[in-house]
């Protein structure tokens, strides 16, 4: 969070705040010009505001927009990724226009303008979750927001034996019947993966075993 977090790892109201330094393509002289312009001038307000105050290149904003660390400005990742091309554009211009009229009021004892407003962001429809989850574990290398399993969490605790539950693992077919398959929340070798939430064995199955009724174990 732009408004929150700090360099490295930090307590907010008693929950872990990310390191904004630990965010790919984000460096720590960024990161201390992010901390010092909130710290002087208050919170960012817009990503126009943002973009005005703080000097960020184009491979900066996005991830610091695909991790996440944007959400507090009220508008969507999708909405801010199709605009930071134009907010950046902008933000030069102005930065450029404001030196420009810095020494020109210098000579006359006058105040500095402020920035200038944010202008209308484009109305676009937000990515699903999983796309979200997978962008912020691609800038950050953990899920921050959800874990792609939080949506069958019910099922995982409502009595089913788990993967981890099997002592002895004949063939699938035999032993193991399946309920519910979840794909792509790991990476697999052989078949094999490992769910980062639990620890516990997740075994992909192709899709045809999805045609069978079972009621025997979840895997």
């Amino acid at each position: 969070n732009i408004n929150r977090s700090k360099l490295k790892f930090s307590v907010d109201d008693g929950r872990i705040r990310y390191a904004l330094a630990g965010v790919k393509n984000v460096g720590r002289e960024v990161v201390d010009q992010l901390v010092h312009e909130r710290e002087k001038n208050g919170e960012f307000k817009s990503m126009s505001d943002f973009c005005n105050r703080v000097q960020l290149n184009r491979k900066m904003l996005e991830s610091l927009i695909k991790c996440g660390a944007l959400d507090c400005l009220n508008e969507n990742r999708a909405t801010m990724l199709a605009s930071m091309e134009r907010v950046l554009e902008v933000a030069k211009k102005v930065n450029a226009e404001a030196g420009d009229m810095q020494m020109s009021l210098f000579d006359f004892g006058m105040d500095q303008p402020s920035s200038a407003p944010a202008f209308p962001m484009p109305d676009v429809k937000e990515q699903p979750l999983n796309v979200l989850l997978s962008m912020e574990r691609e800038m950050t290398g953990v899920y921050i927001s959800g874990h792609p399993l939080d949506e069958v969490a019910d099922l995982l605790h409502s009595g089913f034996t788990t993967a981890a539950d099997v002592q002895e693992v004949q063939t699938l077919g035999s032993l193991v019947q399946v309920l519910l398959v979840a794909v792509g929340v790991a990476q697999v070798a052989e078949g094999v993966g490992l769910d980062q939430s639990s620890g516990l064995g997740i075994v992909l199955l192709l899709a045809d075993d999805l045609l069978h009724e079972s009621n025997s174990f979840l895997v």
